[in-house]
């Protein structure tokens, strides 16, 4: 979201920009809790059996991880929301038909490239 309206130079406003980083805190908080250090944990353990205890103490701390960050980042939502939101700016000015004639074709190209590098991006 952050850079796609950077990209397009698109207004964010900082409440929305800071719920965006809450969400991507926690979204690595959670990648790296259930894949990252639970994956190099469970490499060093292999007999399961025998390291019962050592995985359960493992697993306490992995959840412990990720209710920090669920606290943290509600914590966040809840601190930005905690007054009501500010009135929207007034309507702003539209310009005239022939103008958004003329940029439409270059925003059709430009949404085109951006479409194209995304595509680039996702070949194996």
């Amino acid at each position: 979201m952050l850079l796609i309206g950077k990209y397009y130079r698109l207004r964010i406003e900082l409440l929305q920009q800071w719920i965006a980083i809450g969400i991507c805190f926690y979204c690595l908080i959670e990648f790296a809790n259930s894949t990252v250090l639970r994956n190099l944990f469970s490499q060093y353990m292999s007999s399961w059996a025998s390291m019962k205890s050592e995985v359960d103490r493992v697993n306490e701390l992995w959840n412990t991880v990720y209710i920090t960050a669920s606290c943290i980042t509600i914590g966040n939502w809840c601190f930005l929301l905690r007054k009501p939101l500010p009135e929207t700016a007034k309507q702003e000015v539209l310009l005239p038909a022939e103008i958004y004639q003329e940029l439409s074709p270059e925003i059709n190209l430009r949404l085109r490239t951006f479409n194209e590098r995304l595509l680039e991006m996702l070949k194996p």
